[in-house]
Order: structure tokens, then C-alpha cells, then sequence
């Protein structure tokens, strides 16, 4: 018979996930006795950035949740599609205060990352190396947030293209009589069903252009600056290696001839710049992507601008001094720069003229960002703010007194006082945009032909024409091999070719570019795969890419951004449950759950995993769900709360399933209140001592008490309860 030696083991009252071993020492004392710690789960911890947005991600999720609640049992005015809009608008302004956390985190922390490699680089130079450990941590910390701001963008691309709520088949029969009716005006005679659908389908055309041009250049293209900033480094070999700034090429008396190349080396590795100085390279990547603002401001550094300017400012042009020869170049220089500014700023192209609002974070307050834009300017019979019409959801004009400068909060969608909608969107509507549109380019392919002064000054600058008109006129033929990215060809597409595209083919057009530019080529296809599943509409791509970047990693932030978005698909239909062979909503729930108790736990901050673990399962804590039930109710039961605060926050937002009838959260709650009253008692504190069983009594008698359990089992509950029976 063989003997065995048993290892005493105990769960940390402190930490549900930390489990105690008590490991054997030759020592018969008891304080030399050693305890080794292990974990149910693998966290890896929270930075104070993480951690801050952690718990505005999750304030922000009940309060939407609280107000849906409220919604629910009122009625709404307006039809059904009226009402699809703004329940569509209330997911989308969710969506965008998730992201506004993110992109705050983001910010700050990265800021913290660089002044860490700079305090690195300090140090190291003046021989106080700060270990091998420590940059290792603080390498580790920069592709955590590298792959943050994958998530924000792939949170992004998801509200573009799966915001819409779906409805049910039945649904939708039931409500095409009511659809069709929208329609029916637009026809002098009773329409058929084919008509009526292909109506329907022109209604949709340019419904996302905009968002998903603004979400390309914010996401997929380098700052404009940082990429030209290559074109401004002389590399001849009898000069020293010198490098300017932008600005400072800008501020030359000739800015579109200097060239830092030396001409053998410009004409062998500028082919796929067509051998265009720095300058020209600029206004072109500067329309490609749209950004009309930026483009006429370099433009109107161009020495011929400049010339012309300053000659028919101080009246030269116009009083006859100099030759006459001068003064017809320079009037008619002016002419053609003032028309060619003209067709820039008053282009109503989709996306903007300005890269303000590409961060998608204020597409509620229209009136925050555009407050110098005069609408009574027009040009050719459009409006200075005509390409707010490509915007999808576009508000009633406000006084600028009731502007904010963050978000706009969910009440702003739904009231919830008064239950109605309050500021419905207008319609976006794909035939008066695309009115202002096409006139735009037919001015712009007219003047280039037939205005005398704009035909002699492209004549003159052939740049001119390659670069902006070549761009806006024949887009399709301007692209250059190894120089344009897909992005920027989908950008140039949208905006100048096919800006009235349907949502569902934006997915082939960018697939088509990407194989031009060799995008899967080199095995690195990862992000290209999940935008182009995202806009198909593939929910579960966007869940499965949150789960790789980071979701699994066992980190609080990104486990919880993951399900909070898995439950955002599956509340506007995105996501059906009933397709699925498992809950994938709760066991994410879980999953996100698990990691910040974890996370938090091997910071020794338990009751700051648990409060948020509480929180986050909140409004899913119901007899009805066994799993998160039975999770919260073990986390709870084997918790010892530090401060009479803690448990009165967590009885708060346990004590609603009490009343729902779950005998487990019951066993919880007053597994909580006990362990408060138990330390009062060891402190000799009786009047809190008794104070906290009446706190667990009073839990027992919640039981059921919105009628799914009758009187005499509530008594039975309490006559059972260990606080009533101490």
C-alpha cells in the first residue's frame, strides 16, 4: 500500500479565477508556509488607456440598452420605413460612441508609446539603457495598439455596410404594400411590379459612397504629407543629402519646377511618377483622394497664381502699364484660376472636399465642422454644401446654439421622455444629388473646351490638365502602375465615375483593383479579405476578424469590443441566432467576461474586474439565460467585497434578476451581503453586522415579486435564507 501527500487547495476569496496551493515547506512554521497562485484564465493585463475606455464602452452599451427598453412598449409616430431610419440611425450612433472611445484610447496611448521610445532613445544615448525587459513591454504595447486601430477600422467599415436593421421575411411581405405606395407618384399611370422594384433599386445607388470613400482615406491611405516628404530628399551624389518640408516647397517663388532629383536618376526611377516634380505629385495624389480643399490651396501657390495676383491686385492688369501683351496673359490667367478654384470648391463630389469628417465621428453635427460655409453661395446652379446631399443621414438645419462638441447622445435619436422621435433624418435621395452631380462635370468638360483662357492656360501648364481635369474627366486612363494603391483607384472611382454605385457592387470594384495592383500577391491579403467580406454584408466576418486581432488574446479591451459588436449584429438582424447551431452572442459575452477578470486579477484590481464583469452581462442576467446566470452567480458567491460601496453597487444591478424569480442570483446576492455582515462581526460592529442581514433578508424577499412566484414561496425563501437564520 502506497502512501500519498495531500496539498491543501482554496479559492482566493478576493479573486474568483485564483486558485491557492498551499505548497509544502521543510519549515514546521506557519508564516514560512508558501502559497503558489493560479489562474483559471490567461489575462494579460489592461493599461489605464484600455482600462478608462473599457468602462466608457460599457456605460455607453446599458445606457443605449436602458433606452431601447424604454422604447419598447411606446408608440412611435411616422411609417414603418420612417421608423426603419431612425431605429437604423439609433444603431449607427452606438456604433459611433464605441468608436469615439476607441479612437480617445487610441490617442492617448499612443502619445504614451512615443514619449516612452523618445524617453528610450534619451536614455540609451546617454548610457542608461532601461533593460532588455522594458523594451520588450513597451514593443509589446505597440502592436496591441497596432492592432487597435485595425479593430476601429474594421468597426467602421461595419457600420457602413451593416448598421441597416433586417427584417425577417414576413416582415418584409407584410410591409410592400406600404412600400409600394412611395412610389406610386412617380408614375402618371398605375406601375407595374417590375417598375416599382427597379425604382427600389435606384433609391439604394450612391447609398454609402461617401462613408466608404471617407472610410478609405482615413484608414488606407498615408497621410498626404508623409507620402510626398520621400519626392523632397536630394539624392545627388556631389550634394549633400538635404530634405524640406512641405511647407517650405510651397513657400518657393517657383514651386512646380524645383526638383531635388538629379535628372539621371529622375529618368530612371520616376517612370511611375511620369517624371512630374514633387509638386505636380502633390496636386495629383491630391485629387485622386478627393481632397478639393487641399488641392486649391497648392494650386494657388503656383508661380502663374501668384504672378497674377499680385499684377490685378495693385490694378497693373487693368490701368495699362507694361506691355499690353503681359496684361492679356495675366487677365486671362486670372480668369482661368479663378474658374478652375470655382470647380473645385463648389464640386459636389461624395465624401467632402476636406478630410474633417473621415473619422465618421460626427455625422450628427453637420453644423459643428462647416460653420464658415455661406449657403447662399452657388455656382452654375449649385450650392456650396450641395455634396452634403451624398451624406446618408442628413439632419434638419439647428441653431448653432444647440451644437456639441462630442458625440451626439442617443436621446438626440430617440426621446425618452416623451417617446417620439425627435430630429428625423431627411431621406437621402440618389436623383436630386446626382442632378447636381452631372451638371457639375458637364460644366467642367464645357469650360475646358470652349473657355479661351482656361483652354491657353492648360495649353501653357500641360500639368495642369494631366493632373486635375485628366483626373476628373477620364479617371479610368490617368491610373499609373506601382504608384496608385487600390484604395486610391476605388477612391477616384467613386468620386468621378461611378459615384451613384449600389452598395452591393462596391465589393467587386474594389476586388478588381486590388488584383490590378497586385494585392494578393504577397501573401499578406489578411485586411483585404475582411474588407471585402464586410462589404458583401458578411456579419460573421467582422466577429471572426475581432476574434484575430486581439479578441482571443485574453485581453480585457479587445474581448469586450468584440462582443459588444456581436451583440450590436445580432440586435439590428445582421446576426440570426436561429441559423446557428450555438449562442454565439452569449458565449462571447463570456468569453469577454473571463478576460477582464483575468485581466484585472493579475493586477490585483478583482473588484474592478468584477464590477465590470457585472455591468458588462447586466442586461442579460435573466432566469431565461442559464449561462450567464449561473456565470454571474458563481463569480458573485465567491467574491469577498472590500467596501460597503461595492456591494451596494453590485446588488443594484443583480437585484433586477432577483425580482425576475432566479433563485440563483438570490443565493448571490445574499452570499454577498453575508460576507459584508461576517466582516462587520470580526470587527465587533454589530449594528452593521445586523444592518447586512437584513440587506440578504430583504434579498430573499425580492424573490419573484414580478409575479412569477406566488407569496408562500417567497416565505418559504426567506424562512430558508442564512441571513434570517443567523
Amino acid at each position: 500500500m502506497t502512501s500519498s501527500t495531500s496539498i491543501p487547495v482554496a479559492f482566493d476569496p478576493k479573486s474568483p479565477s485564483c486558485l491557492l496551493l498551499l505548497t509544502p515547506s521543510s519549515s514546521s512554521s506557519p508564516s514560512s508556509q508558501n502559497f503558489t497562485s493560479l489562474f483559471a484564465d490567461d489575462g494579460v493585463g489592461s493599461t489605464s488607456e484600455e482600462t478608462r475606455c473599457l468602462m466608457r464602452l460599457i456605460d455607453t452599451r446599458n445606457d443605449h440598452h436602458s433606452l431601447v427598453q424604454q422604447q419598447q412598449n411606446q408608440q412611435y409616430i411616422g411609417g414603418s420605413r420612417e421608423m426603419d431610419m431612425k431605429m437604423e440611425m439609433s444603431y449607427k450612433t452606438l456604433s459611433v460612441a464605441y468608436r469615439n472611445e476607441i479612437v480617445e484610447c487610441i490617442q492617448t496611448w499612443g502619445e504614451r508609446i512615443d514619449n516612452s521610445i523618445v524617453n528610450d532613445e534619451h536614455a540609451h544615448e546617454n548610457g542608461q539603457g532601461r533593460g532588455h525587459e522594458n523594451s520588450e513591454k513597451t514593443e509589446q504595447e505597440y502592436k496591441d495598439y497596432e492592432l487597435l486601430k485595425l479593430t476601429h477600422a474594421i468597426l467602421q467599415l461595419s457600420e457602413i455596410y451593416l448598421c441597416t436593421p433586417q427584417k425577417k421575411s414576413k416582415q418584409i411581405h407584410d410591409e410592400d404594400d406600404d412600400d409600394n405606395d412611395q412610389f406610386m407618384s412617380l408614375y402618371d399611370h398605375h406601375p407595374t411590379q417590375a417598375q416599382v422594384q427597379q425604382q427600389k433599386q435606384q433609391q439604394q445607388k450612391g447609398l454609402v459612397t461617401a462613408d466608404t470613400i471617407r472610410y478609405l482615406r482615413y484608414h488606407h491611405l498615408p497621410n498626404v504629407e508623409d507620402y510626398i516628404q520621400q519626392f523632397l530628399i536630394s539624392d545627388n551624389d556631389d550634394e549633400e543629402e538635404e530634405e524640406i518640408t512641405v511647407e517650405e516647397l510651397l513657400e518657393m517663388n517657383q514651386p512646380e519646377h524645383w526638383n531635388p532629383r538629379s535628372p539621371s536618376s529622375s529618368s530612371s526611377s520616376s517612370s511611375s511618377s511620369t517624371n512630374m516634380t514633387p509638386y505636380w505629385i502633390l496636386v495629383r495624389k491630391l485629387m485622386l483622394r478627393g481632397l478639393f480643399q487641399d488641392a486649391w490651396n497648392v494650386l494657388s501657390r503656383h508661380s502663374a497664381f501668384t504672378r497674377a495676383s499680385k499684377r490685378y491686385t495693385s490694378g497693373s492688369a487693368s490701368t495699362g502699364t507694361g506691355t499690353g501683351f503681359t496684361n492679356v496673359i495675366t487677365e486671362e490667367d486670372m480668369e482661368a484660376f479663378s474658374l478652375i478654384e470655382e470647380i473645385l470648391l463648389f464640386a459636389p463630389i461624395p465624401g467632402g472636399r476636406d478630410t474633417l469628417k473621415d473619422d465618421g465621428l460626427n455625422f450628427m453635427n453637420q453644423n459643428d465642422i462647416e460653420v464658415s460655409e455661406n449657403e447662399d453661395d452657388w455656382w452654375n446652379g449649385i450650392p456650396l454644401s450641395a455634396y452634403k446631399l451624398w451624406d446618408r443621414y442628413q439632419l434638419p438645419q439647428q441653431s448653432s446654439s444647440n451644437s456639441h462638441n462630442n458625440v451626439q447622445s442617443l436621446s438626440t435619436t430617440l426621446s425618452t421622455t416623451t417617446g417620439k422621435v425627435v430630429d428625423a433624418p431627411i431621406q437621402f435621395n440618389i436623383y436630386a444629388i446626382m442632378n447636381l452631380y452631372s451638371s457639375w462635370k458637364m460644366a467642367v468638360s464645357q469650360y475646358l473646351r470652349s473657355n479661351t483662357s482656361l483652354r491657353n492656360l492648360t495649353r501653357r501648364i500641360p500639368n495642369l490638365r494631366s493632373c486635375v481635369f485628366d483626373i476628373i474627366l477620364n479617371t479610368e486612363s490617368v491610373f499609373l502602375p506601382n504608384e496608385d494603391t487600390w484604395s486610391e483607384r476605388l477612391i477616384a472611382e467613386l468620386l468621378y465615375v461611378r459615384p451613384n454605385i449600389p452598395q452591393e457592387d462596391i465589393s467587386v470594384r474594389a476586388l478588381a483593383h486590388m488584383k490590378s495592383c497586385g494585392a494578393f500577391g504577397d501573401g499578406k491579403q489578411l485586411m483585404e479579405d475582411i474588407v471585402l467580406e464586410v462589404m458583401k454584408g458578411n456579419a460573421g466576418a467582422v466577429v471572426e476578424a475581432l476574434h484575430s486581432f486581439g479578441g482571443a488574446s485574453g485581453a480585457a479591451l479587445p474581448a469586450t469590443m468584440t462582443a459588444l459588436l456581436c451583440n450590436l449584429l445580432v440586435e439590428n438582424g445582421q446576426i440570426q441566432l436561429s441559423d446557428l447551431s450555438y449562442d454565439i452572442q452569449t458565449e462571447k459575452l463570456l468569453a469577454a467576461s473571463s478576460a477582464i477578470l483575468s485581466s484585472f486579477a493579475m493586477q490585483n484590481h478583482n473588484d474592478v474586474g468584477i464590477r465590470l464583469s457585472t455591468k458588462l452581462l447586466q442586461p442579460f442576467i435573466r432566469p431565461e439565460n442559464m449561462q450567464v446566470t449561473s456565470h454571474v452567480a458563481e463569480m458573485i458567491s465567491t467574491h469577498w467585497p472590500k467596501s460597503d460601496a461595492e456591494v451596494k453597487g453590485l446588488l443594484s444591478i443583480c437585484l433586477d434578476a432577483v425580482k425576475r424569480g432566479s433563485l440563483r442570483m438570490e443565493d448571490a446576492c445574499e452570499s454577498l451581503t453575508f460576507s459584508r455582515a461576517l466582516f462587520y462581526y470580526r470587527q465587533n460592529k454589530f449594528e452593521l453586522y445586523a444592518f447586512w442581514l437584513l440587506r440578504g433578508v430583504e434579498c430573499s424577499v425580492q424573490i419573484g415579486v414580478e409575479g412569477r412566484e406566488n407569496a408562500s414561496l417567497r416565505t418559504k425563501n426567506v424562512v430558508r435564507s442564512m441571513c434570517f437564520r443567523q
